[in-house]
Parts: structure tokens; C-alpha cells; sequence
């Protein structure tokens, strides 16, 4: 995984979830966050990019596949809650691996859009916006349904975040390709800041 930013990165923390299934134990999958100073953002921005444990392709039974992904959606909670970001602008992108498994799209819900994290989904909140344009939408529409790929944020006290695109720039090929077994998508958000804070505290440190 890797986070990419124009903009100065004051931190970066990573997280190797030590619970896995099957042949995504080879991987090593994780967590890495990364607290970027915005220009005009007064608050900076921490930035959350994982990979969680698949199902059926990790060739594991699906009581233990479930099992590693349930871990590892609580410890990114609390990975989460540990940068400090209920205070801070936070954005989340990954392959979570949610599918259209129920027992997963559950535990997705209560620990991600819920609890310490109560992040919010871009598509979601921008199906709402009054304006909001989807290009290549036969794209989103598949990524969509896969239920893989997450992009989410959640807004601070003092920093309002809105998506207002959302783009599938790699998507499908007429005849059916693609370059990936997922969809490239993106989500274009406006950063505002509300107020200007009292103090700038840094708490996030890298290792």
C-alpha cells in the first residue's frame, strides 16, 4: 500500500493486522495513515489506506475467513481512533473486501460507518448532493456492485468535507477487460476549514 500527496506529509504510522485467513496470509496485509498539511487547511488531514482479508479467494473456509476479517475491521477501528481523528479531518480508501457477503457488509457497517470511526461513504453522500457528477458511470455502477472498494471520509469540528466527484477512470473495456480484478475509481472532495482551531497539536507520531 502507499499513500502519494503533493501537499507535505508530517507523519506516517503503519499497521500489519496479525489475524489473517488462507492465502491472504502471504500478503501481510495492513493499515498505513499519513497526516498531510493541506495549503489553506488549517487542520492537517490524516489519510487511511488499507487491504483487508478476501473470502472465498483466500482459499480458506469461510468461518476462518470471516473470522480474520472481523479482527481486522476491529483493530482498524481502533487504528483509527489511535491518530487522534475525531478531531482531525480524516479520509479512508481501501480494498475492503466487503462483497456481497452479509456477514461481512454487517460488521463493515457497525465498525466503519458506526462506533469510533462513524465514517461517512462518498458515494453514498454524493447519490444525495445536489451536485455531484459521475463520470464513466458504468464503471462506478460495477465497482459499486462488487462491493470492494471503499472511499469514505469524516469532517472535523473545524474542517467541512464534501465529495463533489466521483470518477472510474479505469473501468471496463468494450470487450470486457480490465486491468485489474477491480475497478479504478476516484472521489474528488472540497476541503473547507469552519473556524481556525485554538492551537495546532500535532499527536500523531511515525515509526
Amino acid at each position: 500500500m502507499a499513500i502519494f500527496s503533493d501537499y507535505p506529509i508530517l507523519a506516517v504510522r503503519r499497521m500489519a493486522y496479525p489475524v489473517c485467513a488462507g492465502y491472504d496470509c502471504l500478503a501481510n496485509k495492513g493499515a498505513v495513515a499519513a497526516l498531510i498539511a493541506v495549503p489553506g487547511i488549517a487542520t492537517p488531514i490524516v489519510v487511511v489506506d488499507t487491504h483487508l482479508n478476501s473470502n472465498t479467494a483466500s482459499g480458506a473456509p469461510s468461518t476462518r475467513a470471516i473470522y480474520a476479517y472481523r479482527r481486522q475491521l476491529d483493530l482498524l477501528a481502533d487504528f483509527i481512533g489511535s491518530l487522534g481523528a475525531g478531531d482531525r479531518p480524516i479520509l479512508v480508501a481501501g480494498d475492503f473486501n466487503v462483497g456481497r457477503d452479509l456477514a461481512r457488509r454487517t460488521h463493515f457497517d457497525l465498525r466503519m460507518l458506526g462506533g469510533e470511526a462513524s465514517l461517512q461513504t462518498a458515494v453514498a453522500s454524493c447519490r444525495i448532493a445536489p451536485r455531484c457528477p459521475v463520470a464513466e458511470p458504468s464503471g462506478m455502477a460495477l465497482s459499486i456492485g462488487r462491493g470492494k472498494d471503499w472511499m469514505m471520509y469524516r469532517p472535523s469540528p473545524t474542517v467541512r468535507i464534501r465529495p463533489v466527484a466521483l470518477a472510474a477512470p479505469f473501468g471496463q473495456a468494450a470487450n470486457g477487460t480490465t486491468l485489474s480484478d477491480h475497478v479504478g475509481v476516484s472521489v474528488r472532495y472540497r476541503i473547507d476549514t469552519l473556524a481556525a482551531p485554538a492551537a495546532s497539536i500535532t499527536t500523531i507520531a511515525s515509526r
